[in-house]
C-alpha cells in the first residue's frame, strides 16, 4: 500500500498530492508505516515537495517529516539523502507553523548522537559545537 502512496505524493495535480501527504502525515504515526512509506521512497517524494510554495502543503509537509523522524532508520535516511539540508531551510521558513514543525524534525534526527555530529559540521545546530 505505501508503494501506491508515493507516486501520489509525486503528482501534478495539487489537490492529489496534498491528500497524500494528510495520509502519510496520519500512517506515520504507526512504526510500520514510517518504515513502509519510507522504503518505497516516500522520503525523498516528501522532501521533494518542500521546494513548493504552497503553505498549507508546507505545514502539512513538515508534520509529516516530523512523524517519519520518530523511526531510527528514518533518522539515518534523512541524513544520507541530503534532508538536512531542506529541513534546515524549512526551519527558517517565515510560517510559525512550518518552522516549528521542522525544528521538532531537527531535533528528532538530532537525537541519534551520530546525526549531531554531522548536524553541528554542516553548521545546521551550531550551539552544540
Amino acid at each position: 500500500a505505501a508503494d501506491s502512496l508515493v507516486p501520489l505524493l509525486m503528482c501534478d495535480d495539487y489537490d492529489t498530492s496534498f491528500q497524500a501527504c494528510l495520509a502519510a502525515k496520519y500512517l506515520c504515526t504507526s512504526d510500520s508505516w514510517r518504515n513502509a512509506i519510507a522504503e518505497s521512497k516516500g522520503l525523498e517524494a516528501l522532501l521533494s515537495l518542500a521546494s513548493g510554495h504552497d503553505l498549507e502543503l508546507k505545514r502539512e509537509l513538515t508534520s509529516t517529516l516530523q512523524n517519519m523522524t520518530l523511526s531510527d532508520d528514518n533518522k539515518g535516511r534523512i541524513m544520507t539523502n541530503d534532508g538536512m539540508k531542506v529541513i534546515a531551510n524549512l526551519c527558517r521558513d517565515s510560517d510559525s507553523i512550518v518552522s516549528h514543525q521542522a525544528c521538532g524534525t531537527v531535533a528528532n534526527i538530532a537525537e541519534r548522537q551520530a546525526n549531531k555530529v554531522v548536524m553541528v559540521k554542516q553548521g545546521i545546530i551550531l550551539h552544540l559545537q
